[in-house]
């Protein structure tokens, strides 16, 4: 009966736990009926059925069937003397009627409840009207502490003793008692003054705790605390003078670093911005009466609102600080809070510029031109150093701590360099390594190591110089720390999803949103998200737990205020839709259902480059459903887009096999030699690719290899061997979308050519089938559409959709709202931050054995 206990109840959270872990099967008990009623009065009396029939209709009535309320109810009926033993007849004995007169009608028994209570000794009652303060569950010295605010002067030990022999409390342990049922405490606590007075019982308990500084060091005792001060918060603003405010505000201040620290952000931020009003009705209030503490509050109040997507509150409250605030210490943080606020908001040249201007104040100036002489010497002389791994093992550690805001900031404008463009991104990364050497090592070093390896691939294709550098970084893993690991994570999937299967790898970034997520670095934590996304889709997995997926990822976004994130991962969503058959319109991915999710119409400042996606994702739409011409637009769009960090990525390799298929298709139908020249070099890119270990574009290069044959005028008799060999290297590696594809091109190269007609309809069913099991059912009807000669009449090609069952990356989706959750609740934080550390879940990877 889940709705008879609360979240803050013990089965609450052990029903939490079970459930990440197992899968958890949920049984319903319902309310008794009137026949079950009868059946359990029968055996509880002794009597027979029919004789306490007229009772059990009368009890069902008055308890709706509860089987703790009728217990509750039967005690009650026995104390008034309506339900009592005659010893002369050896039974027990009543009146139906009088039980009727002399009790009310109640739907949940509160009533029966509250008069029970009020029967008890003073003392008991008023010790319960105190413990339904604090909730179901309650520590015995917050009574002690709190007693003289209702008045209680007996001994707390024998009034909960008493309480307990009533069944009203339930004793866990010396520093643990439970209300029996929430219902018991709701009564209690409805007895309590209502309105105001209830909110200044709340205050005064707060405030009584406030001064007990022996207990208020136990961080729960300082939580039940600051909840009653916020419960009362109206008397508070309006009762706190001078010192007590001051008092008062600093308790909120640490209650609410405690918060954040357990990632209960939303908690944290009602704490610290009840804190803020405190100090003054205005910042320059607060900050010229209370300095020290108002700085404390409005820059943590600025993280904690951000790491919820809070983000105009957050930037007033940054601005603020940078305002009011008279030392530059004072004002790091709250740039780098207002840094991120720019950011989410897509406001991209105003966090360019503001960027400039925090790491010039820090001694760091980011140079206008980046390919200047001067950097580029600066750079050559480090791609020295850097050579060898004992160089850099062998840096001392980086003691000035003021670079790790410098850090945080390079770090964050390489991420919204696919938004602001590419320079910024490899400028940054380089502009941290060459830091690195000069200052030594710092817990941004693994990530350092493994942007440098990113920059590595994408400015010079030099996979093995990359992943070098990426498993130096992991070497390092151990030294880094939450703040820093959810972006190693999501930037190794990159990297390493260049040479290994990315089917495991896209686990990485997965793994960097969950840590991110859990320190409130929401930013990062939706790269990671994205890049598992796509990582995802270009693995070839089925793609139905992707929908799951990325429906509520897209939602999560927008819900943590990440709008520039968010329109870089709705036309994936589209897409996915468009090639399932779930959108009106399956060739169009500029608008459909994906869209319609939201009425967010937010522009990204200064550049259209969130059209990339949209144009990327339309390119391989309409290739897979016949539209070239269409697809050739998305082609000219992207060809010459410069995208950064990304080159050194599966996304980018993808993108260059579909460029090459088009040209390919141009050459068909033009016969113009530019198009198989560009095709012959986006194919050799890909071969350098696969040469040095590139095992996701293996048969994407042999595919493109298949089709190159197949253009020769006279002998292409060898074209259908290699794309069998092309097709079975795709479904033997679990790439369904390029074995569907693979059998596709086959099937129009056999068509082409009258002497293998009867080549194509085998080939042809096999792709559809293969879309079909990739999850692209449009794509096999459209396929059907075109080719119908080569398919049986009437044939259906949706009947052939094969279910996968059982476990494993096929049937299962992975987004866990457990991690937004945290941020709202302190229980599910305070759970969530134990298991982790428990070592439930640490990863699926030996980073050392990489």
């Amino acid at each position: 009966q889940c709705e008879a206990v609360g979240e803050e109840h013990h089965f609450t959270e052990w029903k939490s736990q079970i459930e990440e872990k197992i899968e958890f099967q949920h049984m319903t008990f319902r309310n008794l009926d009137e026949e079950q009623v009868q059946s359990f009065l029968a055996r509880t009396l002794h009597r027979e059925p029919e004789d306490i029939e007229s009772l059990a209709v009368l009890l069902k009535e008055r308890t709706q069937g509860n089987f703790f309320f009728l217990i509750q109810l039967l005690e009650s009926l026995q104390q008034k003397d309506l339900l009592s033993y005659d010893f002369a007849k050896l039974q027990w004995t009543f009146s139906v009627a009088n039980i009727r007169k002399y009790t009310d009608v109640s739907d949940n028994v509160g009533k029966l409840l509250a008069a029970r209570i009020l029967q008890l000794p003073r003392c008991v009652e008023q010790t319960l009207k105190l413990a339904s303060c604090f909730g179901t569950t309650f520590d015995p010295k917050i009574l002690k502490a709190t007693k003289s605010v209702l008045f209680v002067f007996e001994d707390i030990s024998y009034t909960l003793s008493e309480a307990c022999k009533e069944d009203l409390l339930i004793r866990i342990s010396d520093r643990e008692y439970k209300f029996a049922h929430s219902e018991v405490k709701d009564a209690a606590y409805k007895l309590l003054p209502k309105g105001d007075e209830r909110k200044r019982i709340h205050w005064e308990l707060g405030l009584k705790l406030s001064k007990k500084r022996s207990l208020i060091t136990d961080q729960e005792v300082l939580y039940v605390c600051v909840d009653q001060l916020m419960q009362g918060e109206n008397i508070m603003i309006a009762s706190c003078k001078d010192d007590m405010c001051s008092n008062i505000a600093h308790l909120l201040y640490v209650a609410g670093q405690n918060a954040i620290e357990l990632s209960a952000f939303v908690v944290a931020s009602k704490y610290l911005k009840v804190g803020m009003r405190l100090l003054g009705e205005t910042p320059q209030d607060a900050f010229s009466s209370h300095y020290d503490s108002a700085v404390q509050l409005f820059t943590a109040y600025a993280q904690a609102t951000l790491s919820v997507g809070f983000i105009p509150e957050s930037r007033v409250a940054a601005e603020a600080v940078l305002k009011e605030a008279k030392r530059l210490e004072d004002k790091r943080e709250a740039s780098l809070t207002l840094f991120r606020c720019f950011t989410a908001e897509g406001r991209m040249l105003e966090q360019l510029d503001f960027a400039a201007e925090v790491l010039e104040s820090a001694g760091h100036k980011l140079l206008k031109d980046p390919n200047c002489l001067i950097f580029r010497r600066q750079w050559e002389k480090a791609k020295q150093a850097i050579k060898s791994d004992e160089n850099l093992l062998s840096l001392p550690h980086m003691t000035d701590k003021t670079i790790d805001i410098c850090y945080d900031i390079l770090t964050d404008l390489i991420l919204t360099s696919e938004v602001t463009g590419s320079a910024f991104g490899s400028h940054a990364t380089r502009r941290m390594m060459l830091m690195t050497l000069k200052y030594g090592l710092s817990k941004f070093t693994p990530l350092i190591l493994v942007l440098v390896g990113m920059d590595s691939i994408a400015k010079s294709n030099d996979l093995k110089a990359g992943n070098r550098l990426m498993q130096l970084g992991f070497k390092i893993q151990g030294e880094v720390d939450l703040a820093v690991k959810g972006r190693v994570l999501a930037q190794a999937c990159m990297t390493w999803g260049c040479t290994q299967p990315i089917s495991n790898c896209m686990y990485l970034a997965l793994d960097g949103y969950k840590a991110s997520m859990e320190i409130g670095d929401i930013q990062n934590a939706f790269h990671g998200a994205r890049v598992y996304l796509w990582s995802f889709y270009y693995s070839g997995l089925p793609f139905e737990p992707l929908l799951d997926d990325i429906e509520k990822f897209a939602r999560q976004m927008l819900e943590y205020g990440q709008h520039y994130i968010f329109h870089m991962t709705i036309p994936l969503f589209q897409m996915l839709l468009n090639l399932k058959g779930d959108s009106e319109d399956p060739y169009t991915i500029e608008s459909g259902a994906a869209y319609e999710m939201t009425e967010v119409k937010h522009e990204i400042e200064g550049t259209d480059r969130c059209w990339e996606f949209i144009r990327s994702y339309g390119m391989e739409l309409a290739f897979f459903f016949g539209d070239i011409e269409k697809a050739t637009a998305y082609y000219e769009a992207l060809k010459d887009l410069d995208i950064g960090f990304r080159k050194a990525s599966l996304l980018y390799h993808t993108r260059v096999f579909f460029f090459a298929l088009i040209n390919i298709e141009n050459y068909r139908r033009t016969k113009k030699m530019q198009y198989k020249s560009e095709a012959t070099k986006l194919t050799n890119f890909l071969r350098s690719i696969v040469e040095q270990g590139g095992v996701n574009v293996n048969q994407k290069f042999q595919i493109l290899q298949a089709e190159l044959n197949s253009l020769a005028p006279k002998d292409n008799s060898d074209a259908i061997r290699k794309y069998e060999k092309a097709i079975v290297l795709a479904a033997r590696t679990g790439f369904l979308q390029d074995s569907a594809l693979g059998n596709y091109l086959c099937a129009k190269f056999c068509l082409s050519n009258p002497g293998r007609i009867d080549c194509a309809q085998r080939f042809l069913a096999e792709a559809c089938e293969q879309y079909i099991s990739w999850g692209a059912t449009q794509v096999a009807a459209s396929i059907l559409e075109r080719h119908p000669d080569y398919f049986p009449k009437g044939a259906c090609m949706f009947s052939s959709q094969r279910k996968r069952g059982g476990g494993g990356l096929r049937s299962r989706a992975h987004f866990r709202p457990s991690l937004g959750d945290m941020h709202k609740s302190l229980l599910t934080a305070r759970r969530l931050r134990d298991t982790s550390e428990g070592g439930e879940e640490n990863g699926r990877f030996d980073f050392s054995a990489m």
